[in-house]
């Protein structure tokens, strides 16, 4: 029989089992499991490509397809026949082979191999070169035996004994002259402004005047250049070749003329007075 334990266990299948219920006379449909698409590689259709194509260099077995000489490649009436090549002798192997006595005259000595004891030698001389390994200075923090050694700790004066101790860095004195030359020249260009604009025959040019210059000469280049691609090819008269001169300086004028506009930010300009 059923102990209490197993009989908690079969009661309620056992009456879930005899519920009447409209759900329970309906056919269940099984549900319809949709897989992901199956992993294509995309080198798949190249690699198939390849495999189908005739691989005739990649044969090594027998002799190497050659093609077939050309229609001119005969041997003719006056020419000697090719040299065949020799023949390969069979190859001696012999491995019982003693070299002779050598003569008075051959006599070469090997040179002496170094003893054992020499060896020896050596390596007591570098233990006995060996200096003595000097022991670490440090404190006794705690009286369990907590050791804590000076230098990593920074206890010792270890950098105030440098020589470049409390002087200032190279890169430092580079960097301050290098500002205090900057800020000379600010404060001689700021003053040389000053002069220049309290005296009444100078004047500033403003940034506006300077793009409309720029326009100017960059359309008085533009029209030159456009006259000296009409010239003709052929410089067959004195006119066009002093033409062509005068086209040539006009072209290098503009154009250091504009290089010179550019290059400088502030224009001073000197006003026109009548004497």
């Amino acid at each position: 029989m059923y102990n209490s334990n197993q009989r908690k266990a079969v009661v309620p299948s056992y009456q879930e089992f005899f519920v009447e219920s409209v759900y329970n006379l309906r056919p269940t449909v099984a549900a319809k499991v949709i897989r992901p698409p199956r992993y294509v590689s995309q080198y798949s259709v190249p690699l198939e490509a390849e495999r189908q194509k005739p691989k005739r260099s990649a044969k090594t077995f027998g002799l190497a397809h050659l093609s077939l000489p050309g229609p001119g490649k005969f041997l003719r009436k006056t020419e000697p026949e090719p040299p065949c090549r020799p023949p390969l002798l069979p190859r001696k192997i012999c491995y019982d082979i003693r070299r002779g006595v050598p003569q008075r005259n051959e006599w070469n000595p090997t040179p002496v191999r170094p003893l054992a004891r020499d060896m020896v030698v050596k390596t007591k001389q570098k233990v006995l070169a060996i200096q003595p390994k000097v022991p670490a200075l440090r404190t006794v923090d705690r009286r369990t035996g907590s050791v804590q050694v000076l230098e990593p700790a920074g206890l010792t004066g270890k950098y105030i004994f440098k020589e470049n101790y409390g002087k200032v860095p190279t890169y430092v004195k580079k960097y301050e002259k290098t500002a205090n030359d900057k800020k000379k020249n600010e404060l001689f260009a700021a003053r040389g402004a000053e002069l220049v604009a309290s005296q009444s025959h100078f004047r500033w040019v403003s940034e506006a005047e300077r793009e409309c210059v720029l326009k100017k000469l960059q359309d008085n280049f533009d029209d030159a250049m456009h006259e000296f691609q009409a010239l003709s090819v052929s410089l067959d008269n004195q006119t066009k070749i002093k033409t062509k001169a005068l086209l040539e300086r006009k072209l290098n004028e503009l154009e250091k003329t504009i290089s010179t506009v550019k290059g400088l930010k502030k224009i001073v300009i000197k006003l026109e007075t009548d004497v």
